[in-house]
């Protein structure tokens, strides 16, 4: 040990540095185990592999929010346990487009386009795999439904991603709170 005094800046980014790397890692070794050895459709082997690259791609967990906090696996009383706001009320649903529009106005790009082109080849990606479905709520909409296998991946991810950081935070707690 050393008698210098640790730069709190320093620890704070160590520790969430390294549990990003453990939370992507675990993401990883759950899209090799149980994702990518079983694909839902009848895709043919370079679509596989262009869906399997984009899925490695942490770029991808942002997208694969959308579909998953509007699926059935995630409840308005999880949504206000975790002191989020409530679903879009527009819909009770996420489509490609909405998922584009999401995205452009996160950016604020002047057009909303690109970002709806992107949203939409990353659903072809995700339907390989089994991570979405898509149903046709009426001609020219379509609903797309995260399921169990995109719950349990995201579930995998962020369970690992807040694992190292909380539990040292837990602990600094602790050790703060006088004793009662």
């Amino acid at each position: 040990m050393t008698d210098e005094e640790p730069n709190a800046r320093t620890v704070v980014t160590a520790r969430f540095g390294f549990s990003l790397q453990r939370g992507l890692a675990a993401y990883r070794r759950h899209l090799k185990k149980h994702i990518f050895p079983y694909p839902a459709s009848t895709a043919d082997l370079m679509d596989q592999r262009t869906a399997k690259k984009t899925l490695l791609n942490p770029d991808s967990i942002e997208l694969l929010i959308y579909p998953w906090r509007f699926s059935t696996f995630v409840t308005p009383a999880d949504i206000e346990a975790a002191g989020l706001e409530p679903k879009n009320g527009e819909n009770d649903f996420v489509t490609r487009r909405s998922i584009g529009r999401m995205l452009w106005r996160q950016y604020g790009d002047e057009d909303p386009q690109p970002y709806e082109k992107k949203a939409s080849r990353r659903v072809d990606d995700w339907i390989i795999f089994g991570l979405v479905n898509e149903v046709e709520v009426r001609d020219n909409l379509k609903e797309l439904r995260g399921t169990r296998l995109l719950h349990d991946l995201l579930c995998t991810f962020f369970l690992n991603l807040s694992r190292g950081s909380s539990r040292k935070l837990i602990q600094d707690l602790r050790k703060e709170q006088p004793d009662g």
